[in-house]
């Protein structure tokens, strides 16, 4: 069970759901553990910037975060009829499909998150074997000769082809499931499971045997197969279609025949299946009256109705894993009238509430506005009081609706807050709270609070902690939308993470004119603030009370705290001030991938009792004291005994006035400063008297914009002696913009990977 280990060991239930629809599966009261998302083409362009793919990166997110498994439904050369061969064949468009392809692996890679399931070009390989026959080498396909990197020795057909999705996925994350998918149609006529008296070549044994075959001359191992038992309702086939009911409405011996079907290729393969884009009509409701959005279908009664399990129970012993239901025909993109939709779990009618004269005893009264009366939500929130265990040889994950390498956050719970709520309210998605600080005053393990856009009050102390197992999350839904700039209270940090296992990330902190001296303050033994923007920090004031933008502390204990992903900008007075940092690091913890600019004092800087910190590939431009210094003293609690390692690598630090980098104070053994990069710094480019050296640089980075008030553009130019100089050993896996690391033949120096 290579690959899908990571899914539920239960029969798992699952939902069309695009980015948008997100509350609809929260609000449902159902823990589902499948989302589906269609991926066609221009999709890498659905969310900004153009071209980068930042699509898959939201819906992976928001989908994990809520404990749904994302999946998404790759329809890109199957999409493109009637010229899917001409484009297989094509050096150009093949080139740009890999490239396309490695994206999606890139950005879903990005997140961190597991599981995902990429379900590969549907009605694809149907149409492969349909038009080619049972031989794989024989269908052209670009590979090799569409240039694309890596790919040279593989060969020009579909054999190629798929070996070459697989080499692209395991070149970032071979944890990520990738799904090949089944027509009935595909060898020759295929078969239909309503056909009484089927010819020979259309019987579920011969036909699956053939598909099996055809996979297996593949020789490429996806994790999953995907099938759909219709894209449509039967009520929608009969009605705007004209299909004879007797071929569009499945009776007990097609269900069966069809779970013949299946398992004769689960058998000849090896392959789980996972039943897909299931109608979502039923025969109870009166919503359901065979009009546009009500039409009528079976198939989820089948599965779902408490009287029979026993049919989950069957195909689970074909190798069925789970069923995904979802409206295949949606207006404009219906088959055969444009105008109509098919059936829904969603009002996509907006219709509201509907309850019509019945038609065929579908005498159920609905008190939900969904196009199906309610059934789905209703039928599957009963089945998951006991969903039904797969018995399958799969190492048993550790969630109880969706297992994830962690322990599951049973009793988890989601919060809302939006500038237009209230600390009355629930903090539910549509009832949000006011402030974070009243949702963080509430929030325990595993919990997690979603931020939208706008401005909210800072100077706050959070202290609730979660546990290595189940974090607290507080999260900006939008990057950088949920801002903190205003300061009723008189607390001198915008926020004051005092809790244990914390993640902030995502939020604007900003200060000008107010009284705080630090925008983040990590106190919390790990706590990780990542992807934040933290910004005109204490500008007016130099003291030696100090200040920074974001700073971990050991003042109460805190330890293992780190400071990923963020810009840090302006940070103190425009003159000198040798006590205000950019990042202050005063215990232990990882600062990788940061841009710090404008800072009156050090960009990072170490002191008190910092200990064991990795900074690694960090930017850092334009501050006065000088880019990165590293060292203790003036101990609050630690033991000048016990002063641990300072690793500074792969770290630009480029036209600071003061020094690049330097060593200053205790230093503790094992402590080394190697492949950075410093030039046109002020004082001198490096100062390292105390810690181990090797592999730094004096050249120019070659920023594409340095512009020293910020505002520019601090990626490298391709002649930057900076690609491929760094060290690999212990560098992050991704860059600042979520780039996956290295790119080239090593790792870049610097926070962004070119």
């Amino acid at each position: 069970m290579t690959g899908i280990s990571s899914l539920p060991n239960h029969f798992g239930l699952g939902l069309r759901s695009t980015l948008n629809e997100l509350s609809w599966m929260t609000s449902s009261g159902v823990p589902w553990n499948y989302r589906y998302q269609y991926l066609n083409v221009g999709w890498k362009d659905w969310v900004g910037p153009a071209g980068s793919g930042n699509f898959a990166v939201n819906y992976t997110n928001d989908s994990i975060n809520n404990g749904y498994i994302p999946v998404y439904d790759l329809y890109i050369l199957a999409g493109s009829s009637p010229n899917i061969f001409t484009n297989l064949a094509s050096t150009s468009y093949m080139a740009a499909y890999y490239a396309d392809f490695a994206l999606l692996m890139q950005k879903i890679t990005s997140t961190g998150k597991n599981p995902v399931i990429v379900h590969v070009e549907p009605d694809l390989w149907g149409f492969m074997q349909q038009v080619y026959g049972d031989n794989p080498a024989d269908i052209p396909v670009s590979v090799a000769s569409s240039g694309y990197t890596g790919l040279s020795g593989l060969p020009n057909n579909a054999i190629g082809f798929t070996r070459a999705l697989v080499q692209i996925k395991d070149s970032y994350d071979s944890s990520i499931v990738l799904a090949w998918h089944v027509n009935t149609w595909a060898a020759n006529n295929g078969y239909t499971p309503t056909l009484a008296n089927p010819a020979g070549y259309q019987t579920p044994e011969t036909t699956g045997d053939r598909i099996a075959t055809f996979y297996n001359a593949l020789g490429a191992s996806f994790d999953l197969m995907f099938c759909e038992a219709s894209d449509r309702d039967s009520g929608f086939a009969v009605v705007v279609c004209g299909t004879p009911s007797a071929d569009a409405w499945w009776t007990d011996a097609a269900f069966v025949s069809f779970r013949t079907f299946i398992g004769r290729i689960h058998s000849g393969t090896g392959r789980y299946f996972m039943m897909w884009q299931t109608p979502e009509g039923n025969t109870l409701y009166r919503t359901c009256n065979n009009t546009n959005f009500h039409y009528q279908d079976n198939r989820p009664e089948y599965f779902l109705l408490a009287a029979n399990t026993q049919h989950i129970r069957d195909y689970i012993s074909s190798g069925v894993i789970g069923i995904m239901f979802g409206v295949g025909q949606l207006s404009p993109y219906s088959q055969c009238d444009s105008s109509k939709s098919g059936s829904s779990h969603i009002d996509y009618a907006a219709d509201g509430i509907t309850n019509p004269a019945s038609i065929t005893g579908n005498n159920i009264v609905s008190a939900y506005p969904d196009d199906d009366g309610g059934f789905i939500r209703l039928a599957a929130a009963d089945y998951y009081v006991a969903p039904i265990p797969l018995g399958l040889a799969i190492p048993v994950g550790s969630g109880t609706y969706c297992c994830f390498s962690s322990s599951p956050n049973i009793g988890a719970h989601e919060y809302w807050v939006a500038p237009t709520g209230s600390d009355s309210y629930p903090g539910t998605q549509s009832l949000p709270f006011a402030s974070i600080s009243y949702a963080a005053s509430i929030v325990g393990p595993g919990d997690t609070v979603h931020v939208a856009p706008g401005s909210y009050a800072g100077g706050f102390i959070t202290t609730r902690s979660g546990t290595a197992a189940a974090r607290i999350r507080f999260v900006s839904d939008t990057k950088w939308g949920a801002k903190i700039n205003s300061n009723p209270a008189s607390h001198w940090a915008g926020w004051e993470s005092r809790g244990a296992y914390v993640d902030i990330e995502g939020f604007e902190i900003a200060a000008a004119g107010m009284v705080w001296r630090i925008g983040l303050y990590l106190t919390g033994s790990y706590n990780v603030a990542k992807n934040n923007y933290v910004h005109d920090i204490i500008n007016g004031t130099c003291d030696s009370a100090g200040g920074a933008g974001i700073q971990n502390d050991h003042f109460y204990g805190g330890t293992n705290i780190d400071i990923i992903n963020n810009v840090v900008a302006n940070i103190g007075p425009s003159t000198s001030c040798n006590t205000v940092q950019g990042i202050y690091i005063a215990t232990s913890g990882k600062i990788y991938n940061n841009l710090v600019y404008r800072v009156s004092g050090w960009g990072i800087t170490t002191w008190h009792d910092a200990t064991d910190s990795e900074i690694f590939n960090n930017t850092i431009f334009n501050c006065i004291s000088g880019g990165i210094s590293v060292g203790t003293g003036q101990y609050y609690t630690l033991d000048s005994s016990l002063i641990g390692r300072f690793h500074v690598v792969n770290n630009i630090a480029y036209g600071n006035a003061g020094y690049g980098i330097n060593d200053f104070g205790d230093i503790g053994n094992d402590s080394y400063a190697k492949n950075n990069m410093a030039f046109a710094n002020g004082t001198a480019n490096y100062a390292l008297d105390q810690v181990t050296t090797s592999g730094n640089l004096t050249a120019n980075p070659s920023f594409v914009k340095y512009i020293a008030a910020g505002g520019g553009d601090y990626h490298l130019k391709t002649v930057s002696v900076a690609i491929d100089a760094g060290l690999s050993a212990g560098a992050p896996a991704f860059d600042l913009d979520g780039i996956i690391r290295p790119l080239g033949a090593g790792i870049d120096i610097g926070a962004y990977e070119q």
